[in-house]
């Protein structure tokens, strides 16, 4: 996790510690961030995939390659 989040823009990674650390409703991280609500849950949704994205490519690129 540490690796891929610096691939996410500020707002991305505030977004997901607030959400996923801090359990923030979407509603109160949108306040925090000065964005709208749909902005803030798609913002949300991107990083995830990101996230998910990178994990995968990091998963192939690490498992042996067979004789």
């Amino acid at each position: 996790l540490h690796e891929l989040l610096p691939n996410l823009g500020d707002n991305a990674i505030l977004a997901i510690y607030f959400r996923y650390w801090e359990n923030l409703l979407i509603d109160e991280i949108a306040k925090i961030l000065g964005i709208s609500w749909d902005q803030t849950d798609k913002l949300i949704e991107n990083s995830i995939k990101e996230l998910r994205h990178g994990f995968l490519i990091n998963q192939r690129t690490k498992q042996p390659k067979a004789a």
